[in-house]
Formats: C-alpha cells, sequence, structure tokens
C-alpha cells in the first residue's frame, strides 16, 4: 500500500487522547504512514480528516484502469470500526478512503460508511458480506466501491450491490456466481464491473454476463468459457472485454470474438497462437484496440496475420523477441503499434520496423539503443516512444536527434548531462517528450534554447532554480510543459523554485493555477508570495490557511487572487524570525473578496 505522510498537526492529535494504537512516543517518532495507525477514537479520526493531507494514490488491479485517487486517506492497519469512529471517517471528503485491514463489518458500520462523503470506498480485506451490509454498501453514492476480498456472494447480496450506482465495482474475488447473481449483476449500466477472480460459470450466467452493457468487463479468471446456446461469444455488449485466462483460442471462437462490435478486446492469456487464430483476430475492429498482451512468440506467419488487423490498435507488450522476419509481418500493420515488451532488437529487425508506416511505433522495454538499432529505426516517420532508456549519452542522443520521426518520446530518462541536452536538442521533429525528467540543471535547459519543434514536455519537472526557470523562458517551442497541473493541485508546500515552476508553465497560458497548499510558513515565504504575486492568469489557493502579515500583504497584491475570507485565516509570526506587524487589510479587499465569491457562485 502507498505511503502517506500526516502533518505535524495530525501527527501532534494522535497523543491528545491516547489509545492501544498509540504509543506515548514524541511526534517526530510517530510513524509517517497511515497504514500503521491500528487504532482511532471518534476525536482522533475527526482531526485526521480535518487536518490530514493526504496525496494522490496510484491502484492498479492488472486490468482496467484505476480510479484516479487525487486524495486519499489509506488506514490499511485498522482491524477494526466502531459506528463512532465510522461516522467521523466518513465526513471525509477526500478523492479514496481505504479500510482494507478490516476483515469484518457490522450492518451498522456498513450504513454509515455507505454514507461517507468520499468518491471511493476500498474495503477488500472483507471475506464475506451480510445481506444488511451488502444493502448498506450497495447505497453508497461514491464512484468506486471495492470489494476485492469478498470470496462467496449469496443473491441477495448481489441484487442489493446491483443497486451500487457508481462507475466502478470490484468484486475480484468471486471464483464462482450463479446465475441469479450474474443477472443481477449484469442489470445495472455501471461502466466497471471487475469479476477477474471468476474460473467457472454456468451457461445462463455467461449469457446473463454478456448482456452486461457497461463500459468494461472483466473475466480473467476463466480460461474456458461454456459455449453459449442462444449467443456466440461476439455477442458480448460491454465497450470492453477482458479475457485474460483463456490460454487457448480454437479459429471458431477467435472468428466469434472478433465480431465483438465493443472498442477493445483483450485475449492476454496465451503465449503463442496459430497463424489461423491469428487471421480470424485480425478481423476485429474495435476503435480502440486488439490486446493480445499475454503472447510471448511471433512467427513470421503471425506476425503477417497481426498485420493485417482492422483495429487501429495493435497491443503487443509480452513479445519478448523479435525476428526480421515477424517484424517484416508487423510492419505492414496501417495502426498503432506497441511492442513494449521488447529488451532487445536486431539490426535487421529494427531496419525493418524503420519501414513501419503506422502513425506510433511503441518500443518502451528497450533499456539501451545500439548505433545499429538506432540507425534502422531513424528511418521511422511517426511517434516513436522509448520510453525505457534510463540514460541518455551524448553519442545515442545525437544518434536520436538525426532520427525522421515527427515525435520523440523518452520519458524513461530521470537525468539528463548538459551534453546529452545539447543533443537531443538538435531534434528537428515536431515535439520531443522528457516527462520522466524531475529536475533540470541550468545548463541542460539552456541547450534547450536551440530546440526548433513545436512542443516540449517536462511535466515531472515542479521545481526550477532561479538559473533554470530563466533559461527555460528564453525556449521558444509554442508548447512548453513543465510540470503536470495534477502535481501542483496537491501541492501543500510552496518554495521559490517550485513557484517558479509554476510562473513559467502559466506563462504559456492563462486559463488559471490552482494548488492545495495549506500554509506559508518558511522562512522564505515571502519570496515564494512575491513570485507568485507575477504569475499570469488567476491563482486559487483554497486551502490556505496560514500565512504572516507580511506575506500575505505581498501576496494580495496579485489582482486574480483567490484564497479564503481574510477572516478565516490564521495569521503566524514572520517565519524568517523578523518582527511581526499587525496585518491592516486594505478597504479594495474586502469588497474584491466579495466580489470574487459572486463570480465563483455564479461559475
Amino acid at each position: 500500500m502507498p505511503t502517506a505522510h500526516p502533518s505535524l498537526l495530525v501527527v501532534a492529535m494522535f497523543f491528545a487522547g491516547l489509545s492501544p494504537g498509540f504509543a506515548p512516543v514524541l511526534a517526530d517518532a510517530m510513524p509517517e504512514d497511515t497504514n500503521a495507525i491500528e487504532s482511532l477514537t471518534p476525536e482522533q479520526a475527526r482531526t485526521l480528516v480535518r487536518e490530514f493531507n493526504g496525496g494522490p494514490l496510484t491502484i492498479k488491479d492488472g486490468v482496467f484502469e484505476p480510479y484516479p485517487l487525487k486524495t486519499a486517506l489509506p488506514l490499511g492497519g485498522l482491524k477494526a470500526l466502531d459506528v463512532a469512529t465510522a461516522r467521523e471517517l466518513a465526513a471525509d471528503t477526500r478523492t479514496g478512503l481505504l479500510l482494507n485491514g478490516l476483515t469484518k463489518l457490522s450492518d451498522d458500520v456498513a450504513a454509515v460508511l455507505a454514507s461517507c462523503q468520499c468518491k471511493a470506498l476500498y474495503l477488500d480485506g472483507l471475506t464475506s458480506l451480510s445481506p444488511g451490509a451488502a444493502r448498506a454498501l450497495g447505497a453508497f453514492k461514491g464512484n468506486a466501491l471495492s470489494l476485492n476480498g469478498v470470496t462467496e456472494l449469496t443473491d441477495d447480496a448481489a441484487a442489493s450491490l446491483a443497486k451500487f450506482t457508481g462507475p466502478w465495482l470490484y468484486l475480484n474475488g468471486l471464483s464462482s456466481v450463479s446465475t441469479p447473481a450474474a443477472t443481477a449483476l449484469a442489470s445495472h449500466e455501471r461502466a466497471r464491473l471487475a469479476l477477474g477472480g471468476l474460473t467457472t460459470l454456468t451457461v445462463a450466467a455467461a449469457e446473463s454476463l454478456m448482456d452486461f452493457d457497461g463500459s468494461e468487463l472483466s473475466l480473467n479468471g476463466l480460461v474456458a468459457i461454456p459455449e453459449p446456446k442462444a449467443k456466440t461469444l461476439g455477442d458480448f455488449k460491454c465497450m470492453k472485454l477482458w479475457l485474460g485466462g483463456m490460454h487457448t483460442l480454437t479459429p471458431a471462437q477467435a472468428k466469434q470474438l472478433a465480431a465483438y462490435q465493443g472498442w477493445s478486446l483483450h485475449l492476454s492469456g496465451g503465449a503463442k497462437i496459430s497463424a489461423v487464430v491469428a487471421t480470424e483476430l485480425a478481423a476485429f475492429r474495435g476503435a480502440w484496440g486488439l490486446h493480445l498482451d499475454g503472447l510471448t512468440f511471433l512467427t513470421p506467419e503471425v506476425a503477417s496475420a497481426l498485420g493485417t488487423a482492422r483495429s487501429p490498435y495493435l497491443f503487443l507488450d509480452d513479445v519478448t523477441d523479435l525476428s526480421r522476419e515477424a517484424a517484416d509481418g508487423l510492419a505492414t500493420f496501417k495502426g498503432v503499434l506497441s511492442l513494449g515488451g521488447l529488451t532487445r532488437l536486431s539490426e535487421d529487425a529494427a531496419h525493418a520496423l524503420g519501414r513501419f508506416s503506422g502513425p506510433t511505433l511503441s518500443l518502451d522495454g528497450l533499456a539501451d539503443l545500439p548505433g545499429p538499432t538506432a540507425k534502422g529505426l531513424a528511418r521511422y516517420q511517426g511517434r516513436l516512444s522509448l520510453g525505457g532508456l534510463p540514460h541518455l549519452t551524448a553519442e545515442v542522443a545525437e544518434a536520436l536527434a538525426r532520427f525522421q520521426c515527427k515525435h520523440l518520446v523518452l520519458d524513461g530518462l530521470t537525468t539528463l548531462t548538459a551534453d546529452a541536452a545539447t543533443a537531443i536538442a538538435g531534434f528537428r521533429g515536431d515535439s520531443l517528450d522528457l516527462n520522466g525528467l524531475t529536475t533540470l540543471a541550468a545548463d541542460a535547459a539552456r541547450a534547450f534554447r536551440e530546440f526548433k519543434g513545436k512542443a516540449l514536455g517536462f511535466r515531472n519537472v515542479v521545481t526550477l532554480s532561479a538559473d533554470t526557470a530563466e533559461a527555460m523562458a528564453l525556449v521558444t517551442a509554442h508548447q512548453l510543459v513543465v510540470g503536470h497541473v495534477e502535481a501542483f493541485r496537491t501541492l501543500t508546500r510552496l518554495t521559490p523554485d517550485s513557484a517558479r515552476t509554476l510562473c513559467l508553465r502559466a506563462s504559456k497560458h492563462d486559463y488559471g493555477t490552482a494548488i492545495a497548499v495549506t500554509a506559508f510558513d518558511a522562512p522564505d515565504a515571502v519570496e515564494t508570495a512575491r513570485i507568485l504575486a507575477k504569475i499570469n492568469g488567476p491563482l486559487r489557493l483554497p486551502r490556505l490557511r496560514k500565512i504572516s502579515p507580511k506575506t500575505l500583504t505581498v501576496l494580495i497584491q496579485k489582482g486574480d487572487l483567490y484564497i479564503p475570507p481574510i477572516d478565516t485565516l490564521e495569521l503566524i509570526p514572520e517565519p524568517d524570525g523578523s518582527p511581526t506587524e499587525a496585518f491592516v487589510a486594505p478597504e479594495w479587499l474586502e469588497e474584491r473578496q466579495k466580489q470574487q465569491r459572486v463570480t465563483q457562485a455564479a461559475e
């Protein structure tokens, strides 16, 4: 489970009312991982919800795109929960509340959790649900409900959970379901239904699930689907179908699946397929692609068959080796081709892929790029992704700069020397992505003043020194992306360096900047505020709570600054130790905030 970091206020709170889960230790000895919390009193839970600054979490289930947890409260260490404490946690408005340590759930507690204000509720430690708990959770109004630990589901419980109206329902712990349960679960038009643990289905249950018309259905645990009586495998109504457990397909089954009218078909179970099966599957026309990620080996005949695929996307991300003959076959494909599992590529295979004419070629598994391989790929003219390269020498960068591709993606790089930057800045394509970098030295930044393309991406760089920011400001790329917008939205503390990055990002647009900063309490707070006051476009600090008079005086000079009402802010002593003077609000400030509230209400 990802680590979350409580604020000092939370740490202090933990010792205001001790319980068996907390020992009377100093605040700096408190575990940083909130999953280490083993018990909570209602008072502690209330303060935790109010003060904890939970950051984003990514929970991958191996199938669907995970529900985006922009802010989350992970409490995986809690083994028990009473009604009073649950009521306090239910007041949490973050994206996700994770209570995966609970193995039992009373009906009363379930009813309280079902009223949670959060968007996603995770209860993956539960192995069973009482009828009352199922009824309660079915009424949860959030977007995601995860019950991946539940191994058995009665028909009544399935009918109750079918009333859940959110787009994500995870039940990957079920190994079987009855026909009435399958019919109930398939009856609701939720977006994603995860039943990846099912290993057996009756014919009637399979036909019921075929009627599920949400966006995604995962049946990855099924090795085989019983032969439907009134339908075929192509009659699934969902938009995306996951059948990753079907390791063998007959030509007849492949032909049926190719007739599936959904957007994407995921068949990631088989290491090998026959050319006949490949030919049948190539007829699938889904707009979001044919996924054969379990396929590890391609014969020339299979590759040639897949090269005729009708879908605009072909994913072969578990293929680990590619012969020249197989590469020749795939090069005839006209869509987006992903070969992210390749860790090496021969010179001959690279030359074959260099003739590929599809819009995107993804080779994110390559960790190095020998000269002969680079020479072969250099002819490709679409979007080339080499996201597996961990570092870039000046020699390799010079080779890449000569590539004919329009878009070059090097998101695996975490460092970049000035020499390599100088070389890669000579790339003459339209766009260059370096989104794996988290920092950028000034000498490397200066090199990109020579970049002549249209777009340059540094999405994970969220802090820039003064020298680097000055150098980047001179980059002429029409679209310069520095820092991902979500990274800034979750920042709770700002430094002059991160403020400069915000300013640089905002210089390329005027649609505004919003960040989650709660306090300006560092010694350099005034400098940070002075930089922010010059940012282009509106600046929103909706969670601001603490600020010194001098810092506030500087910050409010920005006319389109949106902060909470002045009388709700806690004025703190000057963080740099200078004398603290009383803050005198200008006459215009109250009127400006009043007008801003009117405008925001209208929006």
